[in-house]
């Protein structure tokens, strides 16, 4: 099987290069050819390598279905720009930047080339593939750049590789200390705006324990609901929902989703409705900002 790329082996693109570097000059003298590769390889040391054994021909899939294939298809493409990255920083090469095109047709061949899968998640999804490609493979490149942090990737990248670093640690820190800083009627808009039409029992808690006037929150927020027509309470129900559907995402759903947001809204909410649970039931007009503002909170809980 012919790749145009190496996937999450930068060992092997520098060996590649250098190969081909040693075999084509005569720049290097008085060594081996192992004796000049240990010498470059030895520069990857404390870089990130993602170790992905790409096996022989199309991997195996177990889990079947639209973010299986996601995650799989976004694995690949970080492999590709990893292992350009780390080898051109690390080693002070000067190698091209992957090409989308390349990148696809690599692909293609690696996850699409089952002739037997025609319909369910593996359809549905080569044909999302082929209509979104290039913007997924811009998104993963520039989720690897920009946010390259010295000698490893990103917490949602590194998670990507089974065989190399976790996610960062979850910091702990007070979900309520805002309340502190709000009066009464600033905490009860705080909470129409998050979706709630009543106070949530750990808010109860949160209050008490800052002591603060649950009664005055709650006349407040009473009030706030009189004057909303039955139009706007039904959207504050299915703002809760989205609240509730976002805080059920798994740190790497929710990266996923992040990467999408400049997506048009339309093939957006077509993607998060078919391959994130959300409901149809919960949609209204307008809501696609709700929506990502809603998964950017909860993301933060994770970073």
């Amino acid at each position: 099987m012919k790749l145009y790329y190496t996937y999450g082996r930068p060992q092997l693109l520098l060996k590649n290069k250098v190969t081909r570097y040693y075999n084509e000059t005569n720049f290097v003298k008085g060594v081996t050819l192992e004796e000049y590769l240990k010498s470059q390889s030895l520069k990857l040391k404390g870089w990130f390598i993602p170790n992905l054994w790409l096996g022989n021909g199309p991997i195996q899939i177990t889990d079947s279905t639209w973010c299986a294939y996601d995650r799989l298809v976004k694995t690949y493409i970080a492999g590709a720009f990893i292992d350009w990255y780390v080898v051109n920083n690390a080693c002070s090469l000067h190698i091209s930047k992957p090409l989308a095109e390349f990148i696809k047709h690599d692909i293609d061949l690696l996850v699409f080339n089952r002739e037997s899968f025609i319909t369910g998640a593996y359809a549905q999804y080569m044909e999302f593939w082929n209509k979104h490609y290039e913007y997924i493979i811009d998104k993963m490149y520039i989720e690897i750049v920009d946010n390259w942090n010295g000698k490893v990737p990103s917490a949602y990248i590194q998670g990507l590789f089974t065989n190399s670093y976790t996610y960062k640690k979850r910091k702990r820190k007070s979900k309520w200390s805002w309340l502190k800083d709000y009066k009464p009627e600033e905490i009860a808009r705080r909470i129409l705006d998050e979706g709630k039409l009543e106070i949530e029992s750990a808010m109860v808690s949160a209050m008490k324990h800052l002591h603060l006037s649950v009664k005055a929150v709650q006349t407040a927020l009473n009030d706030l609901i009189g004057r909303m027509s039955a139009y706007e309470i039904e959207v504050s129900r299915k703002r809760a929902g989205i609240k509730l559907w976002a805080s059920r995402l798994q740190f790497r759903q929710l990266c996923d989703i992040k990467l999408y947001f400049d997506m048009a809204d339309t093939s957006f909410i077509i993607t998060l409705t078919h391959a994130y649970g959300l409901e149809d039931s919960l949609l209204y007009k307008g809501c696609t900002e709700f929506i990502k503002t809603t998964v950017a909170e909860q993301f933060k809980e994770f970073v």
